[in-house]
């Protein structure tokens, strides 16, 4: 038994929390038994992705002098420990957005979201925050976001660049 090699396949799944495993494998060959204790790390993991991150803010309601974005669009965010999303725009004018995030009705409960509308700037904002997602059915929150502007009326007309950022920490 001490010439021969052992391969040991361990099949992990995205269940596991992070942190350290162990076990023992005992090997019995006829009167021989050798015993090997055995060690691995499951890593904490985060991952956020996203169809398009800057919306076409065109819709304007002249009663308020809001510009609101066309629609929601969707953040999936996969997880397999606590988690918290951070939100800031990059933009070439002083723009100073309000976002406002919904979740799916599988990640309400596992998702803490500020209600309505909040501003976010040049800086990260904390904007949700959450547990790991692997114990959702499709092992994935999907928070959808939408963006708007507060008075119209402080923009000069015209198209103009941003680029609104999250991240997952």
């Amino acid at each position: 038994m001490e010439k021969n090699s052992l391969n040991l396949a361990i099949f992990l799944t995205s269940d596991f929390e992070p942190g350290i495993y162990s076990n023992q494998l005992i090997i019995e060959s006829g009167t021989d038994q050798i015993e090997f204790e055995f060690e691995f790390e499951i890593l904490a993991w985060k991952e956020i992705t996203g169809s398009s991150f800057n919306l076409a803010i065109k819709y304007a309601d002249t009663k308020t002098k809001e510009l609101i974005s066309s629609n929601q669009a969707p953040i999936i965010i996969q997880s397999n420990t606590n988690w918290q999303l951070y939100a800031f725009i990059e933009a070439d004018i002083n723009l100073t957005p309000e976002l406002k995030l919904t979740a799916d009705k599988l990640a309400q409960n596992i998702v803490n979201l500020k209600s309505g509308f909040s501003s976010i700037g040049l800086e990260p904002v904390l904007v949700a925050s959450g547990i790991k997602t692997n114990s959702l059915p499709a092992k994935q929150a999907i928070i959808y976001y939408q963006l708007k502007i507060k008075d119209f009326t402080l923009i000069k007309a015209g198209k103009h660049n941003y680029s609104l950022q999250f991240i997952l920490r």
